[in-house]
């Protein structure tokens, strides 16, 4: 089970871990680490948010790049990717093939830019520490349901990263755990931030509907590249729940 660890940060992070060989025993149980990833996310965004305390600006910066930078932009990636695909209103054949192209378009391009904008923007209309603690939960909580997502939902190709950890992955478990999990990070949330937290909670789980009916629709299921496309969204849903939560109620 410790290799499967070492595989998930490998995988979606720029952590430094122990290499080990990707066979189905070690992707096993991988799965069941991916929200560790979140969690140190969330306590690095923590760390800085405290850190810049005394500089709006410079701290909204560093919290709409930081995930980027734990994770290598992986799931950056998928958004690009998958948004460019979207763009296309092509065939479900074609649009898998424009994700597997390595050039970037330039819906890709342009997605990104407002997609990291919105998110420095709700990082400068500010939020208490109680609000940064949901927010960083929310790393946690975006990554169980995208894993929760990703061995429940019809895959739209048997190749590819996403497949492989999905269909090396021992289901049941995996599920069990990404259960354990939602609730653990659902219940902090609700915690720290009373029932404010029910925003962006609600628009996670909001989320995984559509993405599941969209990857359907679109790509006739999910890759890694709508994956990535989800977490993206599903963690900018729960920044501005949070945020514009406590503006709004």
């Amino acid at each position: 089970m410790i290799k499967g660890f070492f595989a998930a940060f490998a995988m979606y992070s720029k952590i430094p871990v122990p290499q080990v060989k990707w066979d189905d025993n070690t992707l096993k149980y991988a799965l069941c680490f991916f929200p560790l990833v979140g969690a140190v996310t969330g306590g690095a965004a923590m760390l800085f948010f405290m850190l810049l305390a005394k500089t709006a600006v410079l701290r909204a910066a560093v919290m709409t790049v930081l995930p980027a930078a734990i994770t290598g932009g992986i799931h950056l990636d998928g958004l690009m990717d998958t948004s460019d695909a979207l763009a296309s209103y092509q065939s479900r054949e074609k649009k898998l093939d424009i994700m597997s192209d390595p050039h970037t378009g330039a819906f890709a391009v342009i997605t990104l830019v407002c997609y990291l904008l919105l998110c420095f923007a709700l990082w400068c209309e500010g939020t208490d520490n109680a609000g940064a603690l949901c927010i960083s939960a929310g790393f946690v909580l975006s990554r169980a349901i995208s894993a929760f997502c990703l061995v429940l939902f019809k895959k739209a190709k048997n190749d590819g990263l996403a497949a492989l950890f999905a269909n090396s992955a021992n289901k049941l478990a995996v599920g069990f755990a990404m259960a354990f999990y939602m609730v653990l990070a659902c219940a902090f949330m609700v915690y720290v931030k009373g029932l404010t937290a029910l925003c962006p909670i609600a628009l996670a789980f909001a989320a995984a509907v559509v993405y599941g009916l969209a990857a359907k629709k679109n790509f006739g299921g999910v890759t890694g590249d709508t994956a990535g496309w989800f977490l993206c969204w599903c963690e900018f849903l729960i920044l501005a729940g949070t945020i514009l939560g406590d503006k709004i109620l």
